[in-house]
Protein backbone atom coordinates (compact mmCIF):
# COMPACT_ATOMS: atom_id res chain seq x y z
CA UNK A 1 0.00 0.00 0.00
CA UNK A 2 3.02 2.28 0.42
CA UNK A 3 3.95 2.07 -2.54
CA UNK A 4 0.81 2.48 -4.28
CA UNK A 5 0.83 5.69 -1.73
CA UNK A 6 3.84 6.97 -3.49
CA UNK A 7 2.85 6.70 -6.82
CA UNK A 8 -0.67 8.38 -6.09
CA UNK A 9 1.71 11.22 -4.51
CA UNK A 10 3.48 11.59 -7.67
CA UNK A 11 0.46 11.60 -9.72
CA UNK A 12 -0.75 14.52 -7.68
CA UNK A 13 2.63 16.16 -7.49
CA UNK A 14 2.60 16.23 -11.24
CA UNK A 15 -1.17 17.40 -11.82
CA UNK A 16 -1.44 19.77 -9.36
CA UNK A 17 2.22 21.36 -9.82
CA UNK A 18 2.51 20.78 -5.92
CA UNK A 19 6.13 21.25 -6.39
CA UNK A 20 6.38 24.38 -8.99
CA UNK A 21 3.83 26.27 -6.37
CA UNK A 22 5.84 25.38 -3.43
CA UNK A 23 8.95 27.04 -5.10
CA UNK A 24 6.86 29.75 -6.31
CA UNK A 25 5.79 30.57 -2.64
CA UNK A 26 8.71 30.39 -1.32
CA UNK A 27 9.99 33.07 -4.01
CA UNK A 28 6.82 35.19 -3.10
CA UNK A 29 5.59 34.91 -7.03
CA UNK A 30 1.68 34.49 -7.31
CA UNK A 31 1.40 31.99 -10.24
CA UNK A 32 -2.37 30.93 -10.67
CA UNK A 33 -1.80 28.72 -13.68
CA UNK A 34 -4.23 26.15 -13.89
CA UNK A 35 -3.25 22.49 -13.05
CA UNK A 36 -4.72 18.87 -14.55
CA UNK A 37 -7.28 17.21 -13.50
CA UNK A 38 -6.60 13.14 -13.13
CA UNK A 39 -10.05 11.79 -12.85
CA UNK A 40 -10.32 10.04 -16.44
CA UNK A 41 -6.88 10.62 -17.54
CA UNK A 42 -5.14 6.98 -18.49
CA UNK A 43 -2.28 4.89 -16.24
CA UNK A 44 -0.57 1.93 -17.14
CA UNK A 45 1.09 -0.15 -14.12
CA UNK A 46 3.71 -1.92 -16.05
CA UNK A 47 4.31 -5.33 -13.34
CA UNK A 48 0.95 -6.67 -12.20
CA UNK A 49 2.27 -8.52 -8.78
CA UNK A 50 0.59 -7.26 -5.63
CA UNK A 51 2.50 -3.81 -5.46
CA UNK A 52 1.26 -3.43 -9.43
CA UNK A 53 -2.21 -4.53 -8.00
CA UNK A 54 -2.56 -2.39 -5.10
CA UNK A 55 -1.29 1.01 -7.24
CA UNK A 56 -4.14 -0.07 -9.61
CA UNK A 57 -6.86 0.04 -6.87
CA UNK A 58 -5.74 2.73 -5.15
CA UNK A 59 -5.57 4.88 -8.77
CA UNK A 60 -8.68 3.71 -9.88
CA UNK A 61 -10.14 4.80 -6.49
CA UNK A 62 -9.33 8.18 -7.52
CA UNK A 63 -10.35 7.82 -10.70
CA UNK A 64 -8.13 7.34 -13.31
CA UNK A 65 -8.65 4.62 -16.02
CA UNK A 66 -5.94 1.77 -15.48
CA UNK A 67 -4.39 -0.85 -17.20
CA UNK A 68 -1.78 -3.30 -16.59
CA UNK A 69 0.83 -5.18 -18.22
CA UNK A 70 1.96 -8.28 -17.22
CA UNK A 71 3.62 -11.48 -18.68
CA UNK A 72 0.47 -12.41 -20.43
CA UNK A 73 -3.16 -10.27 -20.94
CA UNK A 74 -5.93 -11.56 -18.45
CA UNK A 75 -8.79 -10.04 -17.35
CA UNK A 76 -8.03 -7.45 -15.22
CA UNK A 77 -10.05 -7.99 -12.01
CA UNK A 78 -10.59 -4.87 -9.52
CA UNK A 79 -7.34 -3.31 -9.91
CA UNK A 80 -7.53 -3.33 -13.49
CA UNK A 81 -9.73 -2.27 -16.49
CA UNK A 82 -7.41 -4.74 -18.52
CA UNK A 83 -4.46 -6.64 -18.30
CA UNK A 84 -1.94 -6.85 -21.38
CA UNK A 85 0.57 -8.96 -21.97
CA UNK A 86 4.29 -7.44 -22.41
CA UNK A 87 4.85 -7.98 -25.70
CA UNK A 88 2.12 -6.16 -26.49
CA UNK A 89 4.09 -2.95 -23.92
CA UNK A 90 5.23 -0.57 -26.83
CA UNK A 91 2.06 -0.41 -29.01
CA UNK A 92 0.23 0.76 -25.49
CA UNK A 93 2.62 3.63 -24.33
CA UNK A 94 1.14 5.92 -27.03
CA UNK A 95 -2.21 5.86 -24.94
CA UNK A 96 -1.09 6.65 -20.95
CA UNK A 97 -1.06 10.00 -19.39
CA UNK A 98 1.00 7.75 -16.68
CA UNK A 99 3.11 5.03 -16.80
CA UNK A 100 4.29 3.29 -13.56
CA UNK A 101 6.39 0.99 -13.17
CA UNK A 102 6.89 -1.69 -10.56
CA UNK A 103 8.11 -4.93 -12.56
CA UNK A 104 10.95 -6.73 -10.93
CA UNK A 105 14.25 -7.11 -12.43
CA UNK A 106 14.93 -10.11 -14.14
CA UNK A 107 16.73 -11.01 -17.68
CA UNK A 108 13.77 -10.24 -19.88
CA UNK A 109 12.96 -6.87 -17.96
CA UNK A 110 16.78 -5.35 -17.71
CA UNK A 111 16.77 -1.96 -19.75
CA UNK A 112 12.57 -3.03 -20.24
CA UNK A 113 12.43 1.29 -20.90
CA UNK A 114 14.91 2.84 -22.98
CA UNK A 115 14.73 5.56 -25.74
CA UNK A 116 12.70 3.85 -28.37
CA UNK A 117 10.24 3.29 -25.17
CA UNK A 118 9.84 6.91 -24.24
CA UNK A 119 9.82 8.13 -28.01
CA UNK A 120 6.59 5.76 -27.90
CA UNK A 121 5.04 7.74 -24.87
CA UNK A 122 3.44 10.94 -25.62
CA UNK A 123 5.01 14.39 -24.66
CA UNK A 124 2.58 15.02 -22.07
CA UNK A 125 3.29 11.79 -20.37
CA UNK A 126 4.55 11.13 -17.19
CA UNK A 127 6.73 7.90 -16.09
CA UNK A 128 7.28 6.65 -12.96
CA UNK A 129 10.15 3.91 -11.75
CA UNK A 130 9.28 2.43 -8.18
CA UNK A 131 10.96 -1.11 -9.58
CA UNK A 132 14.40 -1.20 -10.32
CA UNK A 133 17.00 0.90 -11.58
CA UNK A 134 17.98 -1.24 -13.94
CA UNK A 135 14.78 -1.61 -15.73
CA UNK A 136 15.53 1.90 -16.89
CA UNK A 137 17.89 2.61 -19.22
CA UNK A 138 19.02 6.00 -17.61
CA UNK A 139 20.74 7.90 -19.79
CA UNK A 140 17.56 7.68 -22.23
CA UNK A 141 14.80 9.00 -19.68
CA UNK A 142 17.64 11.71 -19.23
CA UNK A 143 17.97 12.57 -22.74
CA UNK A 144 14.00 11.98 -23.12
CA UNK A 145 12.96 14.67 -20.17
CA UNK A 146 15.80 17.22 -21.87
CA UNK A 147 14.26 16.59 -25.29
CA UNK A 148 10.87 17.00 -24.00
CA UNK A 149 9.69 13.84 -25.10
CA UNK A 150 7.37 13.31 -22.18
CA UNK A 151 6.69 15.30 -19.52
CA UNK A 152 8.45 14.20 -16.50
CA UNK A 153 9.49 11.51 -14.37
CA UNK A 154 9.20 10.18 -10.60
CA UNK A 155 12.29 8.13 -9.68
CA UNK A 156 12.37 6.52 -6.48
CA UNK A 157 15.39 3.52 -7.65
CA UNK A 158 18.72 4.36 -9.38
CA UNK A 159 21.34 1.69 -11.22
CA UNK A 160 23.48 3.28 -8.39
CA UNK A 161 22.24 4.11 -4.74
CA UNK A 162 23.02 6.27 -3.41
CA UNK A 163 22.24 8.61 -6.39
CA UNK A 164 25.88 10.62 -6.56
CA UNK A 165 25.77 14.13 -5.83
CA UNK A 166 26.94 14.01 -9.63
CA UNK A 167 24.36 12.13 -11.51
CA UNK A 168 23.16 13.95 -14.53
CA UNK A 169 19.38 12.45 -13.34
CA UNK A 170 19.18 15.30 -10.65
CA UNK A 171 19.67 17.83 -13.72
CA UNK A 172 17.20 16.62 -15.33
CA UNK A 173 13.86 18.64 -16.04
CA UNK A 174 10.56 17.87 -14.58
CA UNK A 175 12.09 14.54 -12.59
CA UNK A 176 11.54 14.26 -8.98
CA UNK A 177 13.51 12.02 -7.08
CA UNK A 178 13.33 10.00 -3.82
CA UNK A 179 15.76 8.31 -1.78
CA UNK A 180 14.56 4.57 -2.12
CA UNK A 181 11.41 5.20 0.21
CA UNK A 182 8.52 4.45 -1.54
CA UNK A 183 7.88 1.19 0.59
Amino acid sequence: RAMAEWALGHIRVFSKKIDTNFVAAESRVWDSELTEKVFGKRALVVGTGSIGTETGRLLRAVGLQVCGVGRSARAGGDAFDEIYGVDQLNALLPEFDFVVLVTPLTDQTRNLFGAHQFAQMKSTARFLNMGRGALVDEPALIGALHAGEIAGAALDVFHEEPLPASSPIRDAPNCLISPHNSG
